[in-house]
Parts: structure tokens; sequence; C-alpha cells
């Protein structure tokens, strides 16, 4: 059965104004909500996160591209239309914590379901003319797919060969050396040299300055981002 977490912290008013933010996030059959900006679409779309706007039922209102691709098939947390289905006992921490929303709490849902996992924050929304029943916002980690993008920009920045960039993907997942050595069927030794080069390269410090470097990372989406 899979399994969440539910952290809560109280929060301020949201920051972000809901209009600016609802008028520019695309419906979960990718139409634009009327009136929306062509430009604030795009640029929404070009985040490596995943966005929702959900009511207090947890009835999707509006996506964006990259949480269309990443809640599919297989993962913990799936888009059905204007359903977003998960596990039972994960249903019900959402809407404990689409509740807590409401009272102005901000929250995080810890999925997993096999070997996929998926952390959902929750931030309190208020809704406008154009969405009167938004209660909070969605928000999906980055996935290894959409991080993708920026470790290759991160790789050229730093004038990573091939080998290097392949090491650091494996590096960025939490792979140990002996099975990114595997994965490439290389010696455990060449892989050590590749991460002593690639400290070099990027001026680390450790293994842990460079993750640090690249949670840094802006998140950006691919271009060719298939919706799920």
């Amino acid at each position: 059965m899979p399994s969440a977490q539910v952290f809560s912290t109280l929060s301020h008013p949201p920051e972000i104004a809901p209009w600016a933010l609802a008028r520019s996030m695309s419906r979960p059959a990718m139409e634009r909500t009327s009136g929306a900006s062509p430009l604030l679409q795009a640029v929404l779309d070009a985040l490596g996160l995943g966005l929702l706007l959900v009511d207090a039922q947890g009835q999707v209102l509006m996506t964006n591209r990259c949480a269309r691709a990443m809640c599919r098939r297989g993962m913990p947390a799936t888009v059905e239309g204007q359903q977003l289905r998960m596990a039972p006992d994960d249903q019900l921490r959402l809407q404990q914590a689409l509740r807590s929303a409401q009272r102005g709490l901000r929250s995080m849902l810890m999925l997993r379901h096999g070997q996929q996992a998926m952390a959902i924050g929750v931030v309190p929304m208020v809704g406008d003319d154009n969405f009167p029943n938004l209660a909070a916002m969605l928000v999906l980690g980055p996935s290894a797919q959409l991080r993708g993008l920026t470790l290759q920009f991160f790789s050229q920045a730093h004038q990573l060969t091939a080998a290097e960039s392949a090491v650091l993907a494996g590096l960025s997942m939490g792979q140990r050396p002996g099975a990114i050595a595997s994965a490439g069927q290389v010696q455990v030794s060449t892989v050590r040299t590749q991460v002593a080069s690639i400290r070099s390269k990027t001026r680390s410090d450790s293994i842990g300055h460079l993750l640090q470097q690249l949670s840094g990372l802006p998140p950006l989406a691919p271009q060719n981002l298939a919706d799920g």
C-alpha cells in the first residue's frame, strides 16, 4: 500500500496574487483559460515544476505542462480529467492538507508507490472571479526527467565530457560509484577518476558540495516534454 507523510507549518497569507497565477495556467485538457496571457502561459509551462490549482475537495481546476507529465500512470498521483487520483490513504491525507489550507496552513505530502516517489507542497490560495472555488495550489517537486535539462546546461557550463556528464547524472540520483560503474560498464576506479575531474571543474570541495550546487539549479522544463 503506498504511504505518505504530511508536514504542516503556519503560513502567512499567500504572497502570490491568485488572479495573476490562475489566469496564466492551463486546464487539464490543455485548454487555456479565457483571457489568459500567452506569455504567462509559456512562462509557467517552461518551469520544471508541476503546478496544479485545486478546490477544497481536490478537484483539479488547472495544471501546467509539467504537472500533466508528472501525474501519469504508474506514479503516486495521477490526473484524470478533473480528478487527482492517488491511493485511498494518500487521498485522506490530501483532504486533511486541503482542510488545513483553508485555515492558512501550508503542508507537504510525501507519496510513494513502488519505486516511484512524489513530493507535493500544498499552498493556501484565495479564489477570484475566474476561480471562485480555488482553495490551494499543489506544487510537485522536479522529477529525474525534468532535471535532465538543467544537468545538461550545468555540464556544458563546466565543460564536462559526455562520460563525466553521465557520472554527474548518476550522482544527482543518489547512485554510488559502484552502481554508476556497472551502468556504464566501466571500472569503479574510472568513475572515481571522473568524479575527481568533475569536482575540479566545478570547484567542489566534496561530492556533498557538488550536490549542493545541483540543488540550486533553476528548474527548467524540456521543450519536448510530453503530457502524461
